[in-house]
């Protein structure tokens, strides 16, 4: 196809740019429904993408030589920073923000296969650089919904950021919940739940997850014994 043929021009940066720019007019859709919005994605491709703004002040950054096919973002609330690094590659990934002052931000040359992510009363997501993401995976800072104390009528679940480092791995159906800090190097095995302090260079499964080795790293390369 000929939208697909206008990636030969990456490796040219004079070009680069405008074949991004033919590539996008196919492939987003984009409601802006606000005030001094910002969506720059100049020079990433971005495929059968539906990006919806409703509320004011909010920036959108994909960075240069990104790629993202099938993928919503959603902005409902002021203030909110979306920024994807250069040469990524996100596919049937859901990112979105309510209330205020939100942020996620994607490293560079990080992969995702699938997602949902999701940045609730002003908390920020940070996923590092070159970091492997499966499918069917959350990313969650907020409950969305209030568990009162009897004993005192506060609320008891209150949301707080995520912090996922450089290099990370999270496999399959993992779910990484508000207040999870995830080390550089580090694997989160099928399935798992994290919602507290995973050491760097870790392997950690089960919910809620827990670490079974230590002293491990991992490469997308699959090597044979």
């Amino acid at each position: 196809m000929i939208i697909n043929s206008l990636k030969n021009f990456r490796n040219n940066n004079t070009f680069n740019k405008l074949a991004s720019r033919i590539y996008n007019c196919y492939g987003v859709r984009l409601t802006n429904k606000g005030i001094n919005n910002k969506v720059y994605f100049q020079g990433a491709y971005i495929l059968k993408t539906k990006i919806e703004i409703v509320g004011s002040n909010n920036s959108i950054k994909i960075g240069n030589l990104s790629d993202l096919r099938n993928c919503s973002i959603l902005i409902i609330g002021n203030g909110h920073d979306l920024s994807i690094g250069e040469k990524c590659q996100i596919n049937n990934t859901n990112i979105s923000f309510t209330q205020t002052s939100g942020k996620i931000k994607i490293g560079d040359k990080t992969t995702i296969g699938g997602a949902k992510i999701y940045s609730g009363e002003g908390k920020f997501i940070e996923l590092g650089e070159d970091c492997m993401l499966s499918s069917n995976i959350e990313i969650r800072t907020t409950d969305s919904h209030s568990i009162i104390s009897l004993e005192n009528n506060k609320r008891t679940n209150k949301a707080s950021n995520i912090y996922i480092g450089n290099h990370v791995w999270l496999g399959n159906s993992c779910r990484i919940w508000k207040g999870a800090y995830i080390g550089n190097n580090s694997v989160i095995g099928f399935g798992a739940t994290v919602s507290k302090n995973i050491e760097p260079n870790s392997l950690a499964v089960g919910t809620p997850a827990s670490v079974k080795k230590k002293s491990i790293t991992w490469t997308r390369e699959l090597i044979n014994d």
